[in-house]
Formats: C-alpha cells, sequence, structure tokens
C-alpha cells in the first residue's frame, strides 16, 4: 500500500487524534490495542517552541554511572521510526509504520525536520526523490535500530553480529544479506518487490545515506485556533496531503437542545443566522 504523508488540520475538540487512529487501522492496517490505546509500528512526538531538530533526529547525551560519566547518543523519534521501518524491510516483511506529529505548528518545523525535509518529496514507488547523508553517529543509532544488534566499532570499521552470532565487518553483514535474497527466489510480485527495496535499502546504508521508504508514513495534526504557532513556508505545505476536519454534529453538539439546530438567532429584529452555525464559527475562531 503506498505511504500516507498528510496534515490533519481544524479546531481543538475536533477528532484529529481519532482521525488518526482510524487512518493508521482502515488505510494502513496498522492494529490499534483498545486495552493499552496504543498503535503499533508508531512513535508520536508533539511539537513545541523548545523541541528542536536534535529531540527529531538524535543527540549525544552524559550517561553517568558511579563515579564515571560516558556519553551516548539516543536516537530521536524520527530516527527510532526509521530504523523499524528499516528492519522490517531488511527481514522481508511487508508491516507499515507511522510517525504521528501532534501540534506540527507549534514548533518549527522547518529548523526541526532540517535536512530530513529534502526527504519528503516521494516518487509513484513510494520512496522519497532524494537522499540525504548521515553523520557517523546518526547512522551507527539507525543501524543498531535496524540491525537489532550492538556495534562494535573496530580499527577496520563496523562489527555487527550476523544470524549465526559471529561478528563480522558491516560491508560482510550486508552481503551475506544480499547472498540470502538471491538464494531464495521471490514466489510472487509482492516478494519481488521487498527484495528489490531491501537491496535498495542496503545500497543507501552501504553509502551512509537514508531515504523514506514505502512503508513509513507521516500524518501531522494542526490545531487552527492556537495562537502560539509558528509560520509554515508553501515549500513545506506542498510536501503532504492537507485534511481539513470539520466540527462533529455528533458527541457534545448532539447535547445541546434539539431547538438550536433549527433556531434563528434574531437581534433587533434581523435575523443573524443559525445559532448552531454560530456556535460552530465561535469553536473555530
Amino acid at each position: 500500500m503506498p505511504p500516507i504523508q498528510k496534515i490533519l488540520f481544524g479546531s481543538p475538540g475536533t477528532g484529529k487524534s481519532y482521525k488518526v487512529r482510524e487512518i493508521a487501522q482502515q488505510e494502513l492496517d496498522i492494529t490499534y490495542d483498545e486495552a493499552s490505546g496504543i498503535l503499533e509500528n508508531t512513535v508520536k512526538t508533539v511539537f513545541h517552541p523548545e523541541y528542536t531538530h536534535a529531540d527529531f533526529m538524535g543527540k549525544l547525551m552524559p550517561l553517568t554511572q558511579g563515579e564515571k560519566v560516558t556519553y551516548k547518543f539516543y536516537a530521536g523519534h524520527f530516527l527510532q521510526v526509521l530504523g523499524e521501518a528499516y528492519k522490517s524491510i531488511i527481514n522481508g516483511e511487508t508491516a507499515s509504520y507511522l510517525l504521528v506529529i501532534d501540534e506540527l505548528n507549534r514548533g518549527n518545523a522547518s529548523a526541526i525536520f532540517g535536512s530530513i525535509f529534502q526527504l519528503l518529496d516521494r516518487e509513484d514507488d513510494g520512496w522519497s526523490s532524494y537522499d540525504i547523508q548521515l553523520s557517523d553517529m546518526e547512522l551507527y543509532a539507525l543501524l543498531e535500530i535496524t540491525l537489532s544488534s550492538e556495534l562494535f566499532i573496530e580499527s577496520n570499521g563496523l562489527e555487527v553480529r550476523n544470524e549465526k552470532g559471529n561478528r563480522v565487518t558491516i560491508n560482510n553483514f550486508w552481503d551475506e544479506k544480499i547472498y540470502q535474497y538471491r538464494k531464495a527466489p521471490p514466489e510472487n510480485e509482492l516478494d519481488s518487490q521487498v527484495i528489490k527495496d531491501a537491496g535498495r535499502l542496503i545500497k543507501l546504508l552501504r553509502r551512509h545515506k537514508i531515504s523514506l521508504p514505502p512503508n513509513l508514513s507521516i500524518l501531522c495534526t494542526i490545531n487552527t485556533s492556537d495562537e502560539s504557532i509558528y509560520y509554515l513556508d508553501s515549500a513545506f505545505k506542498r510536501r503532504w496531503d492537507w485534511e481539513y476536519i470539520d466540527i462533529p454534529t455528533d458527541g457534545y453538539l448532539s447535547d445541546l437542545p434539539s431547538e438550536l439546530f433549527g433556531t434563528m438567532l434574531v437581534i433587533n429584529g434581523h435575523e443573524k443566522g443559525l445559532w448552531i452555525n454560530i456556535l460552530q464559527a465561535l469553536m473555530n475562531s
């Protein structure tokens, strides 16, 4: 299924979060656990004025163990979900993954996305039109998630444990993966596409680059009545589909007296409109 890249906008309380869940379930086949209220294969974050590119991509932070202080690079929300989506492709799976960004316009989206902005252009096959280079720290963090394995930094480069538990260089690991794909020919068109995507991904990672894969969707929400917002430039906005979430006519509105739905507001003998339309306009203001 094609990836979704959409911004849901409307007034607070109109059901944008519910719409996110609905899209995830119905269009991406992502499971929702009613008991825990958790969407599987989903990473959620909320933008705010103090949220930075480092929170989104990843940052180096001190880790104190007794009297010893070390530094560890922690993957940000974007890198976390990207690594999970990559893992699925490398393992030959077809599951969909989702990044949810609430309150997109309460943070400086252009600064937060940074170079990731270039990845938002997508081709018909779901991959980004372009790729971007990763720093070594970002790459290591991404590979740890993608391979579910600890990395070892040696003089000859990165090493990782293969399926047999042996430590091999990362290039030898990729060679082993490519050999496995070739040894097991695809049984159908879907398998063929999965193998093709895995091969493309390995080529990217060998070059320390990333691209948005077809199994990763991004859904954002915007509150149109929020005054504490950042401006979204046209170059950023055009890379998304937009969907307006209107005020529902059920729920809390259905609790209003039924007379309001057909009663005109009259001031000084002049009809100003239906009460219900005026209430909706006030809620959108």
